[in-house]
């Protein structure tokens, strides 16, 4: 078998972490590939505080796969705690099925020994069976991957008309004279989810911020009696980070045909053909008052009535199959995308994981 060399990726190898991302689509129903233009590294701000990239380099100094650490505070049990992310796990064709995924999960572990979390989390589309089959295998080599329940993307389509709902409360925008107080709801309310990010005000407010490219200005506000009882945000990320519809297989292929055909008469946005960019926003920083639905919808409609008509096709939306403000996305016209939510950690990371309560996870869909 081949030397494989590991090690973290250097700033010189961001064009070609780019180029292998691209060409090893998520493949599914609707087959999608990420990218990362103008640069992965980028991008991968957004992804944690810290950010590792372990590769893996032949013997002609190629790089036939890799992955990303990252590490970030989140709401752990209503308590903030630095807690890891692992992510884009890609290995080049010829080098799949060869076994040298040992030899990056054994770098991981090595990685992890600077004890600065005791568990991950990460995410599988349900149609990766194969990835699924392999992670959870419990190999020696691996750690545990924890099933914790279904992770939902939903792609709402946008009309071209925008939809009628008479508003109760006050919806108002995010500005330098609310933003501490937004902060302040967002984490009050996070922390009684399961990972919703920890956030300061210098998060939003710092030029070296890893939201990149998140404005204030687009935070939705919901007020009742001048108090905030909901916040969600819109986030446009098209400059740094893309999605690619690369194909549809079996079934899909004739609803894409059928829904093409009927959809300009229903005046929402065609399924991309392949090979395209979608052009979306996601729906970010979600925060409702005691998962209120009325507010929670209330918000959501304002936010696609204001994207109607703005170049977009679609808004994501990135939920728990528990979380109940599921039931008010579910009243749009959508696609759905199911992923499996694990919670990955070494022995020494159990009872850490244990100890976990049953708060409904809440995983930002615009970090992923």
């Amino acid at each position: 078998m081949e030397k494989i060399n590991v090690e973290l990726a250097k700033k010189s190898d961001d064009r070609i972490l780019n180029k292998i991302l691209r060409q090893n689509e998520m493949k599914g129903k609707i087959s999608i590939a990420f990218q990362r233009n103008p640069s992965y590294f980028s991008a991968l701000k957004i992804e944690g505080k810290q950010n590792q990239v372990i590769v893996g380099r032949n013997e002609k100094d190629e790089i036939i796969g890799f992955g990303t650490r990252s590490i970030k505070p989140i709401y752990i049990n209503g308590r903030v705690k630095n807690v890891g992310y692992l992510s884009n796990l890609r290995i080049v064709k010829g080098y799949k099925e060869k076994g040298y995924l040992s030899e990056g999960y054994n770098y991981l572990k090595k990685l992890h020994q600077d004890k600065k979390v005791d568990i991950y989390y990460s995410t599988i589309l349900e149609g990766n069976r194969v990835a699924i089959k392999i992670l959870t295998s419990k190999k020696s080599y691996l750690p545990n991957y924890h099933d914790i329940g279904r992770y939902c993307t939903i792609a709402i389509n946008l009309f071209t008309k925008q939809k009628k709902y008479n508003n109760k409360l006050k919806i108002i925008k995010g500005s330098t004279q609310n933003l501490m107080e937004i902060v302040n709801f967002i984490n009050k309310n996070g922390s009684k989810k399961q990972f919703y990010p920890f956030y300061t005000l210098s998060d939003f407010t710092s030029k070296n911020s890893n939201l990149i490219g998140f404005d204030i200005k687009d935070f939705y506000v919901a007020l009742k009696d001048e108090k905030i009882v909901g916040v969600i945000g819109k986030w446009d990320q098209r400059q740094f980070r893309q999605i690619i519809i690369t194909g549809y297989k079996g079934a899909m292929l004739v609803i894409k045909s059928f829904y093409n055909l009927i959809a300009r008469f229903m005046g929402v946005s065609p399924l991309p053909k392949p090979n395209t960019q979608l052009r979306f926003l996601y729906v970010s920083f979600i925060a409702i008052e005691k998962d209120y639905l009325e507010i929670f919808k209330e918000l959501l409609y304002t936010l696609y009535n204001d994207s109607v008509g703005k170049g977009y096709s679609h808004i994501l939306i990135g939920l728990h199959s528990n979380d109940s403000l599921l039931k008010v996305v579910d009243e749009f016209n959508h696609i759905k995308f199911n992923s499996r939510l694990y919670i990955v950690c070494w022995q020494d990371g159990e009872k850490f994981f244990n100890e976990l309560d049953n708060r409904i996870p809440y995983i930002e869909l615009s970090t992923l």
